[in-house]
């Protein structure tokens, strides 16, 4: 090459490699006109390579030269791409097609990069593709390039390609035909648990083509309700309804009129109308198709939990019952969501075994049948039960880590789940740990914006900077919190609660009168709403103010509530996560033997982690193992108490140790607590087999 060309070329090129390349396919094989080529090279022009691309597409074969052109307009192509982007482009297809274009492409070494190991996509090198772009532009109109944007659209989406295909219909300047795309997949998208990528597409589309289409407006409420951004979910039904209204003659209206009625059940429970929502979900399921399994799905949950919550768990159990028998797809996001709303309403019913076996058949489906929705579901139920029954070890094998990829999927269970893990830390005495997962929970819902779930995760910051002895910072927090509007309290968290505790820690009258007329309201709405699972929790922080307050028997009597629907349930942490202070209040509480048991493991539990022992994570199958016998007594036992544990050596019940001592039951319960408390263990049998290890039964 002439050594002035050879200059000028690697100066206007700055030294890119594939101008290089272009040179030499423009001079190819004929003399160069060097006075020409120089002049181009030199002239003041966008870019100088632009010339040599011209000059490459001029010296192609006209059937080559559409090719390239129209290629240009997709980031990546393959062969069946480049045919339908050919015929867009005016072109018929005769012995050359996209395959034979691509195989030349890649013998002319002309920039290509294959993108997969099977060599079926490619794309040009970027600045190859800009000049082929500029080129595209010269030669063709405006409309025929908005053609050509359409047809790789219609291309991508036949291919299941949605994010390609809604910013090639972006691109030709079509946002109706974008948002075509999205409503004509929406629902297969919903039916694989597809979350994600139905966020992304929705939020690609320009704000009045959603406003303005029945449904993407529908659309953008089950995306909301995803996400629990309530507000968003109401305000996209209310703009959706008259438009679902008019749609009543269409072929699709009755379908979109039963997902308006699914959304409005939605609506109707979270405003604690369990009627109302009843009555909407029946008339979803009847009136979705049954191939809508996302839809119908979440019909079905709603359905569950409105009968649980007006108190007719039984007719939601057999509801369940009939679905799982009568499966038309087994395997499905509506298999899924039967048992996401059973484990939901055994959660509100205080059922933690039932709970745990529910999310356990949850994970086996999703294993089996890549359900990303119901797994993530799964994962949140078992560690929830896992933490309410004290079993620390194992919320942190189901929990952690909680990845972004589990926000993405189901952002208030990923929220809820570090919530979980956060205070199992807590109770382990992993204070940091405790603190990075509650950061990063309030780091989350600032990142994707999402209001609720930010309100959610300042509320559990306050709660835990209350557990770690930073009250100041939850006294700030509460300041600016409003308890209203209550909710259906469906997962691990309740705000309202860390509200009354930072009332009852300032100690001022004003605080414990707004901490009772708080705690009143959520024990009538949480009653009234059938949650026996946050109702645990109101009542026995109820007793703890009832008690300071002087109201001992009325303590005594919500109390015990709270422990036999916490027996009932296997609940242990509610009671552990009030502290010491709980035990004089128990030890009140006039139970039968099992009660008694129950009472004292977990006295016993509050007793060792006051030691500074937190719990190890335990399986709470028969008993838990007993401490090592050679670990000192907390006190030594007195001798009435030693009369009684003999009793208790010898299986007797708290009636028949009472009448050989001649003691009332009441007084057999208290020394039996006594002695739990001092052995450090959780029944009967542990008791024995401590006093036994020690020493102390045969001594006396």
């Amino acid at each position: 090459m002439d050594a002035e060309i050879a200059r000028i070329l690697e100066e206007r090129s700055e030294g890119w490699a594939a101008g290089l390349r272009l040179a030499a396919l423009s001079l190819g094989d004929r003399p160069a006109d060097r006075e020409r080529l120089i002049a181009s090279l030199r002239a003041d022009d966008r870019h100088a390579m632009d010339f040599l691309a011209k000059e490459v597409v001029e010296r192609q074969p006209s059937t080559v030269r559409d090719y390239l052109l129209t290629s240009a307009v997709v980031t990546r192509f393959c062969g069946p791409l480049c045919d339908a982007l050919y015929e867009a482009g005016g072109g018929a297809r005769e012995s050359f097609d996209g395959q034979r274009f691509i195989e030349w492409a890649a013998r002319a070494n002309l920039f290509l990069i294959a993108l997969d190991d099977e060599h079926e996509w490619y794309r040009f090198h970027h600045l190859f593709r800009q000049l082929l772009r500029h080129q595209l532009e010269r030669r063709t109109s405006g409309e025929q390039i908005a053609a050509l944007h359409a047809r790789a659209s219609a291309w991508y989406a036949e291919n299941g390609l949605l994010e390609e295909a809604l910013d090639h219909a972006l691109e030709a300047g079509d946002s109706e035909l974008a948002g075509r795309i999205v409503a004509e997949q929406r629902r297969d998208l919903m039916n694989r648990e597809q979350w994600h990528r139905l966020h992304r597409l929705l939020s690609l589309l320009p704000a009045e083509t959603v406003d303005g289409d029945p449904q993407l407006l529908i659309q953008k409420a089950w995306c909301a309700e995803n996400r629990i951004q309530l507000d968003v979910m109401l305000a996209a039904l209310d703009r959706a309804e008259p438009l679902v209204t008019g749609l009543l003659q269409e072929g699709d209206a009755d379908a979109l009129r039963g997902e308006f009625d699914a959304l409005a059940s939605a609506r109707s429970y979270y405003a604690a109308d369990g009627v109302s929502a009843n009555v909407l979900a029946k008339s979803a399921l009847k009136r979705l198709p049954a191939g809508e399994l996302s839809t119908r799905g979440f019909a079905a949950v709603v359905y569950i939990l409105a009968l649980q919550m007006v108190g007719r768990f039984g007719e939601a159990r057999a509801f369940v019952e009939r679905e799982l028998s009568h499966l038309t797809h087994p395997g499905s996001t509506y298999h899924g969501r039967v048992f996401v709303g059973f484990a939901m309403a055994q959660l509100c019913e205080g059922d933690l075994g039932g709970v745990r076996d529910t999310a356990m058949q949850m994970k086996r489906l999703a294993d089996e049948y890549a359900l990303p929705e119901t797994g993530t579901f799964s994962k949140h139920f078992l560690g929830v039960a896992h933490y309410l029954r004290n079993e620390l070890r194992e919320v942190e094998r189901t929990l952690a880590p909680v990845k972004p990829l589990s926000y993405a999927i189901d952002s208030t269970g990923a929220t809820h789940d570090l919530f979980v893990l956060s205070l199992a830390y807590h109770a382990q005495g992993r204070a940091d740990e405790a603190l990075e997962q509650a950061e990063t929970a309030v780091a989350w819902a600032l990142e994707y914006r999402n209001v609720p779930l930010l309100r959610y995760a300042e509320g559990f910051r306050a709660e835990l900077s209350l557990r770690q002895g930073r009250a100041p910072e939850a006294h700030h927090w509460a300041q600016n919190f409003d308890p209203d509007p209550l909710m259906p309290g469906l997962r691990f968290y309740v705000p309202q609660l860390t509200l009354a505790k930072v009332w009852l820690t300032e100690g001022m009258p004003e605080s414990r009168r707004r901490a009772a007329e708080l705690l009143g309201r959520l024990e009538k709405y949480y009653g009234e709403t059938h949650n026996a699972r946050v109702l645990i929790d109101v009542l026995a922080l109820s007793a703890l103010l009832l008690d300071a307050e002087g109201d001992t028997s009325t303590a005594s009597l919500k109390l015990e509530c709270a422990v036999v629907a916490g027996m009932r349930g296997g609940f242990v942490r509610p009671f552990l996560d009030l502290g010491h202070q709980l035990v004089p209040l128990l030890s009140r509480l006039e139970l039968d033997e099992s009660g008694t048991e129950y009472i004292g493991s977990i006295v016993a539990e509050l007793q060792r982690e006051v030691a500074g022992s937190p719990a190890e994570a335990r399986e709470r199958t028969e008993v838990t193992s007993p401490l090592p016998a050679d670990q000192p007594l907390a006190a030594p036992l007195t001798e009435r108490e030693l009369e009684v544990l003999g009793r208790l050596a010898e299986r007797l019940s708290n009636k028949e140790i009472a009448k050989q001592l001649f003691l009332s039951p009441l007084t057999v319960k208290r020394h039996t607590l006594n002695i739990y408390q001092k052995l450090g263990v959780h029944g009967r049998r542990e008791a024995v087999e401590k006093a036994t290890a020690l020493g102390i039964l045969a001594h006396h």
